[in-house]
């Protein structure tokens, strides 16, 4: 038992600068031990953490703010990633499955900033506050590696390559679920157009044979002249010569037959894309790449025009603008995004250099060894006044 009169503060049990030499230098040996083993450690944690080989780089893929809202939880999905990385056989790469286990959007967030033209400053002098279609300019990465600078610059780089192939497969999908419900809508919009332009031409049709058979019995209505027309409107077309009113139907029918081949025109064009996009929505419930969805994009279009003669305009017109679409998606996903600046690699660590981390490791070691001593010197006197005091 401690008790309260060897607790209390005394001159004999307090410390001052000149009892604290003593103290150390009574217990020299233990003092430069726990120096050493606290500074050994202090020097090797800030090093763990501070000390990083930092890799930066910045993605030049200028995108509305609108399509990156909609894609921005898709650059955080794992399951994307690893298909990507097995897709680029890199699912077994050190960087591939460090990027594969911390992925989330904290971390994406951590490391990956979207970019605006517009800072909260420069908006000051703007008239337009909420300027409309904004575009960013890009993606600024940025990653550290304990272990080597080319670790950190894979990470800046293959993340690059995981948020341009993703904004390509979103796009993709969306513009293949779109059009295909698309094309199955317009199939039945166009065949109820052709019933209807159908069903016009042959009242057009009864009503000529009607009119010529009046026109027969009454020649000398042919000879009417324009001055005695009473009306040119459809009310009043009744009142028309027979001749005049044969030479307005016939006009009529031609405009009938001219949108009805239209018509049968759209609707072969339809039922090819038709054919197109229902292969692709089957080949898109698998789990693909950005790369494949485009690469299975291109051979479907191979695939559906094999059999058709593309010296039909028809069916030509809807090969070139399938291939506009393809290589526009080339354009925009594949080759126009790029490193502007980077992905760079660190000659250095980032935080302090190994001489300062030493010295203050060394200092902090010091300090907190001293410590450790003088409590446990002071928890001895206690222990020893405290038995004598029993005594």
């Amino acid at each position: 038992m401690l008790n309260s009169a060897a607790i209390a503060p005394s001159d004999d049990v307090g410390l001052d600068f000149l009892t604290v030499l003593h103290c150390l230098q009574r217990n020299y040996k233990r003092f430069v031990a726990v120096a050493i083993v606290l500074t050994l450690a202090l020097f090797c944690g800030i090093f763990a953490v501070q000390c990083k080989y930092v890799s930066d780089g910045f993605l030049h893929a200028p995108r509305s703010v609108v399509e990156y809202n909609a894609q921005k939880s898709a650059f955080s999905d794992k399951n994307l990633l690893r298909r990507y990385l097995e897709a680029r056989r890199l699912i077994e790469n050190a960087d591939g499955k460090y990027l594969l286990e911390a992925l989330d959007g904290a971390f994406f967030q951590k490391h990956v900033r979207f970019e605006m033209p517009y800072t909260k400053d420069d908006l000051r002098y703007l008239d337009d506050k909420t300027p409309g279609d904004v575009k960013s300019l890009g993606f600024a990465i940025s990653f550290d590696s304990k272990s080597s600078p080319q670790d950190a610059q894979a990470r800046v780089s293959l993340m690059g390559d995981f948020i341009k192939d993703t904004m390509l497969q979103q796009d993709l999908l969306e513009l293949i679920h779109a059009n295909a419900l698309d094309a199955k809508s317009r199939r039945q919009q166009l065949d109820n157009k052709l019933i209807r332009k159908t069903l016009s031409l042959t009242e057009a049709n009864s009503k000529l044979v009607a009119i010529r058979a009046i026109a027969a019995r009454y020649p000398d209505a042919s000879r009417m002249g324009e001055r005695q027309l009473l009306s040119t409107t459809s009310e009043g077309a009744r009142y028309l010569s027979p001749t005049a009113q044969l030479v307005g139907l016939e006009s009529d029918i031609a405009d009938i037959k001219t949108s009805r081949d239209q018509l049968n025109r759209d609707m072969a064009q339809n039922a090819l894309l038709l054919d197109f996009y229902s292969r692709l929505d089957v080949l898109i419930e698998r789990p693909a790449t950005g790369a494949e969805l485009l690469a299975a994009f291109q051979a479907t279009i191979k695939d559906v025009f094999k059999d058709q003669e593309l010296s039909d305009d028809k069916a030509r017109e809807v090969y070139n603008q399938l291939l506009l679409i393809a290589n526009r998606m080339q354009a925009k996903h594949v080759d126009d995004p790029r490193f502007v600046s980077g992905p760079t690699l660190p000659l250095h660590r980032s935080g302090p250099g190994p001489v300062l981390l030493a010295l203050v490791s060394l200092v902090i070691g010091a300090l907190f060894s001293a410590l450790i001593i003088l409590l446990s010197d002071s928890l001895k006197q206690l222990e020893v006044a405290d038995v004598a005091a029993e005594r």
